[in-house]
């Protein structure tokens, strides 16, 4: 029997994170009827969706703890003993399953300096641990780059990986043309959400239209003064596409309460104009029912737009970046991106 290991899982609070966790089990499974999965880390997750707790279950999934845990001193110990003597400091039974099994690294924003230094070394960070005494490691439907910085290590860190699956053609010229990666061992796939998105058309009929969904994303945010400029751009943009006078909700596709605060930004852009109101999504199949009831989607968050493509419910992107515009030129080159500035990239 196959052994699959799903390392490097993203965070529990994006419901993006949650869609390629699905798509990437169901992609196993299809492949594998056999095969035993298991995911390391979401071990939260019957009390945080037990709908895509459900779903995972169905698939077989085994659940271990995140390899990586802690904070602080005792994290920096962890890691440190992880790397120099893996067989005595992992714990013995993630250690057991790793050794003998396929692993795939979550697609996810790898290797990116977008986000500072540390994002650009953590999105590396449990693949390298593995890579100590497992190879057979894939990089499995990332977006890559920009990488400018640390182009001279960025080479070192991926040739250490059997496979790197990117998730658009942007990311693959990165890799392939910038960093000098083979071609033989770098392939682009569809990002693993709208695998999650088949599976959700498959059981559901395509409603009706019943409103329309803005999903905004304070990270693009640094000032009270930019938030004021998006929010009025935003309502400008949805006022201006709203020709059949719907209904507008404004929700996130990360949770309530997450580190980013998009329920804030939510929570101005509701009371601020009255004919939008506010939603919340706890769950994962949630967030796919409003987007698939919607008649436009108006997003400046990535996965919004890829389940929205995949739903086949028209979409605007309200931001734009290199994972953005990859995705929309290889899936959906009619998609209209309309920058709400001034923001930063």
């Amino acid at each position: 029997m196959s052994h699959f290991a799903i390392i490097n899982p993203g965070g529990l609070t994006n419901f993006g994170e949650r869609a390629i966790m699905l798509g990437t089990v169901i992609d196993i499974r299809n492949k594998d009827q056999e095969a035993e999965i298991a995911i390391f880390g979401y071990e939260n997750l019957q009390e945080e969706d037990p709908g895509l707790h459900r779903q995972l279950s169905a698939y077989g999934v085994r659940f271990f703890p995140h390899i990586v845990q802690g904070s602080g001193l005792v994290r920096y110990r962890q890691l440190l003993g992880m790397f120099l003597l893996p067989r005595l400091f992992w714990p013995r039974d993630s250690y057991d399953y790793i050794e003998k099994a396929t692993v795939l690294s979550k697609g996810q924003e790898t290797l990116t300096e977008t986000y500072g230094n540390k994002h650009f070394f953590d999105s590396v960070l449990e693949q390298l641990l593995v890579s100590r005494f497992n190879k057979n490691i894939t990089l499995h439907g990332q977006s890559i780059g920009p990488v400018k910085r640390w182009h001279w290590l960025a080479p070192h860190i991926l040739r250490r990986f059997k496979q790197i699956n990117v998730r658009d053609s942007i990311s693959y010229e990165v890799v392939v043309n910038n960093l000098n990666i083979s071609a033989d061992k770098t392939a682009k796939i569809d990002d693993l959400a709208f695998s999650a998105v088949a599976d959700y058309r498959a059981l559901n009929e395509k409603p009706a239209p019943k409103h329309l969904l803005v999903i905004p994303n304070a990270a693009l945010l640094q000032t009270e003064q930019q938030a004021n400029a998006y929010l009025d751009r935003i309502a400008e943009i949805v006022s201006k596409e709203n020709k059949h006078e719907l209904p507008v909700l404004v929700a996130s596709s990360v949770t309530d309460g997450a580190w980013n605060n998009d329920y804030a930004l939510c929570n101005l852009l509701a009371s601020k104009y009255r004919n939008m109101t506010l939603k919340r999504f706890k769950q994962l199949d949630e967030l796919l029912f409003a987007i698939d009831n919607s008649e436009i989607v108006f997003s400046s968050r990535l996965h919004p737009i890829i389940l929205s493509i995949g739903l086949g419910t028209r979409c605007v992107a309200t931001a734009d970046s290199s994972k953005i515009r990859g995705i929309i030129r290889d899936k959906s080159p009619g998609t209209k991106i309309i920058t709400p500035w001034p923001c930063k990239q």
